[in-house]
């Protein structure tokens, strides 16, 4: 009886010493090498903020996860533009980052036979900075924008140059490109940063009274609109109908007369 006894006594230790580990290492974090142990306690929204990334290898232990943020790429874009012959009309360059730009230089192209260049003005991000503007061989004009405190353009998107044109009063074609090229954009360090380019297009629009479809309003006009007065509104002298009261009369071509 006595040795039952102390079998008994002996087993129950046994059972408890179990009990205590399985309590201690429940209570426990097993440290990563290299990072400090902590118990986190329950998980809230704090603490998950505040708790280091990692992940379970299967065992037990979690292993550092090093988080790493992408920037994305600038990009440079020339808008499109359209205008009827004589027109003065603007082309906006735009720009969208993350605040890594501090100076930016281009050059733009255009065909002068539609377009002649005017004056280029500060865009909605460089308002406080300084923008050159000069003409250079091969019908491009060179934009510069900096600031001398080196202080970088804003992040997110917008209008960094405005470029003025007018359009040809007699232009030559409908459409040209108005491309970009030369481009350079940098950092505060003076590191070049790779950008992404995106051209522009002006389109010529008919101007009001252009009866012919030849972008000028004259005499001629007149004279393609007489052949269909009094005719019947299909094909071409729909087009005559100028002021749209479903005939083609003497009012329409005066209408169109006081358009040149």
């Amino acid at each position: 009886m006595i040795y039952l006894f102390i079998d008994r006594l002996h087993f129950k230790s046994i059972v408890l010493s179990l009990i205590m580990i399985l309590l201690f290492l429940l209570n426990t974090v097993v440290a990563v090498p290299g990072s400090e142990a902590r118990n986190n306690g329950p998980a809230t929204a704090q603490n998950l903020q505040e708790t280091d990334v990692s992940r379970s290898t299967g065992f037990g232990f979690s292993e550092n996860i090093l988080a790493t943020t992408t920037t994305a790429t600038p990009e440079l874009t020339v808008g499109n533009a359209s205008g009827a012959p004589g027109a003065v009309l603007q082309v906006p360059v735009n720009l969208t980052s993350s605040g890594e730009v501090v100076a930016i230089q281009f050059d733009l192209g255009y065909d002068p036979a539609l377009l002649t260049y005017q004056q280029t003005n500060a865009g909605s991000l460089t308002s406080t900075f300084t923008v050159y503007a000069n003409d250079v061989p091969g019908n491009k004009i060179r934009v510069i924008i900096m600031d001398f405190s080196n202080k970088p353009i804003a992040s997110g998107s917008g209008t960094v140059a405005q470029l003025q044109f007018q359009v040809a009063a007699t232009p030559a074609g409908q459409t040209c490109m108005i491309e970009l090229s030369g481009v350079t954009l940098s950092d505060t360090q003076g590191n070049l940063i790779t950008t992404n380019v995106h051209n522009g297009q002006f389109t010529l629009l008919q101007p009001p009274g252009d009866m012919n479809g030849d972008y000028t309003v004259n005499f001629l006009d007149l004279l393609f609109m007489t052949q269909y007065l009094g005719e019947p509104l299909t094909g071409d002298s729909l087009r005559a109908d100028f002021n749209k009261d479903d005939v083609v009369n003497i009012l329409d071509l005066l209408e169109v007369k006081k358009l040149y």
